[in-house]
């Protein structure tokens, strides 16, 4: 009878990553003016995406070139394990998160409320692996994300202007 119903909640959380994924990205021919994004930043527990976890996430939309504050969020996630040394690099400790929201029910309004946005992270791919992973492990299957990278741009945008710079050696500020 559990398994039953795990099988039925399993099957309806994994509906929320299927419609995710229905929703159509924006053409890359498409108007900045006309594309919807969502800055999204992440707090980890360390940099392996199969061994650590989330521990806060947060975003910001920007609809029509407008930064949409009345939606912005910013929760604490419920770390199955301790933070330890990773509370150095986002100042979060054990103790914040005991009462932090469950990953699952964040990332359901993640997927539900922010389909066929576009989002934008530095250092993307490490954000999009953790947020692939997190969907395996609470939905049973990921969505296929679109991401603006800013540390790639900002990269490019110093080649441009003739400077040569390591990826490592480009931060946030």
């Amino acid at each position: 009878m559990i398994f039953n119903w795990l099988l039925r909640k399993r099957t309806t959380l994994s509906e929320i990553v299927t419609r995710f994924s229905r929703t159509a990205f924006p053409a890359s021919s498409t108007p900045v003016q006309q594309t919807d994004f969502l800055a999204l930043d992440l707090e980890l527990t360390g940099l392996n995406p199969r061994k650590d976890h989330i521990v806060s996430i947060g975003w910001v939309p920007v609809k029509a070139e407008e930064i949409v504050l009345s939606e912005a969020r910013h929760y604490l996630i419920c770390s199955p394990v301790s933070v330890g040394q990773s509370a150095v690099y986002h100042g979060l400790h054990d103790h914040q998160l005991v009462n932090g929201k469950e990953l699952s029910q964040v990332l359901t309004e993640l997927l539900t409320d922010y389909a066929g946005f576009v989002f934008v992270a530095h250092h993307s791919q490490l954000d999009e692996q953790f947020l692939r992973i997190a969907c395996e492990r609470c939905f049973g299957k990921a969505p296929r994300f679109k991401f603006i990278d800013t540390m790639k741009m900002e990269w490019q945008r110093l080649l441009r202007q003739g400077k040569v710079v390591k990826h490592d050696a480009l931060k946030l500020p």
